[in-house]
C-alpha cells in the first residue's frame, strides 16, 4: 500500500514537471529557452587554431580576447589558477616572450548545446632568450562556451607530461566525440 502511494506521488511529480516543461516550451531542466549554436568538429578544431594564432601575435590582449570574462585557466607553467580574463592576460604576457606555438598530437572533441570540448596531447614549442627551442609535451583541455554570438574559452587546462613518459609519435590522431 505504501508502495502504491509512493508510485502515485512520483507519477504526480513527473506529471507536474512535464506540464511545466510543456508550458515553458522546453525540457524540465532546460532553464531559460535559447537556441543551440551550430558548430562542427572542424569548427571546434578551428577555435584551437584561432587561439594558437593569437599566441603568434605575441600580444597578450589578443590572446585574452579568446576567453570569457570569467574564464578559468589552470596553466602548465604556474602553480595557481588564473581566474578571469585579466589574470589570464597577465599569465600570457609573461609566457609570450618565449614564442609559444602548439601542435596537436592527439585530440578528442565533443560538442553539446552551446558548449564544446577539445582535449588531448600537444607539443608546445618554446624559444628561450638565447634562441634555443625546446618542445614540451603536454596534455590539454579547452572548454568553449557560445556567448554573445561568439565561441570563447571558458576553461583551459594544460599540464606538462613528465619526461619519463613517452610522447605519442608519428601522425597526429583524432577522435570525434559523440554529439
Amino acid at each position: 500500500m505504501i508502495r502504491r502511494y509512493r508510485l502515485a506521488a512520483v507519477a504526480m511529480l513527473l506529471g507536474l514537471a512535464v506540464a511545466k516543461a510543456a508550458a515553458s516550451g522546453g525540457a524540465p531542466h532546460a532553464g531559460p529557452s535559447r537556441a543551440c549554436a551550430h558548430v562542427t568538429w572542424d569548427g571546434v578544431a578551428g577555435l584551437f587554431d584561432r587561439w594558437n594564432q593569437s599566441l603568434a601575435t605575441r600580444d597578450a590582449e589578443q590572446v585574452a580576447d579568446n576567453y570569457t570574462r570569467d574564464a578559468v585557466l589552470l596553466p602548465a607553467f604556474a602553480n595557481s589558477p588564473r581566474n578571469g580574463r585579466e589574470a589570464i592576460r597577465d599569465y600570457y604576457a609573461a609566457l609570450l616572450p618565449m614564442a609559444p606555438h602548439a601542435r596537436v598530437v592527439q585530440r578528442t572533441i565533443k560538442i553539446r548545446c552551446n558548449l564544446s570540448m577539445d582535449f588531448g596531447v600537444l607539443a608546445l614549442r618554446l624559444t628561450d632568450s638565447s634562441g634555443t627551442e625546446s618542445i614540451v609535451p603536454a596534455q590539454y583541455s579547452f572548454v568553449y562556451e557560445y556567448r554573445d554570438g561568439r565561441w570563447l574559452v571558458a576553461h583551459e587546462h594544460a599540464s606538462v607530461i613528465p619526461k619519463d613518459e613517452p610522447m605519442l609519435g608519428g601522425q597526429a590522431t583524432d577522435r570525434r566525440g559523440e554529439p
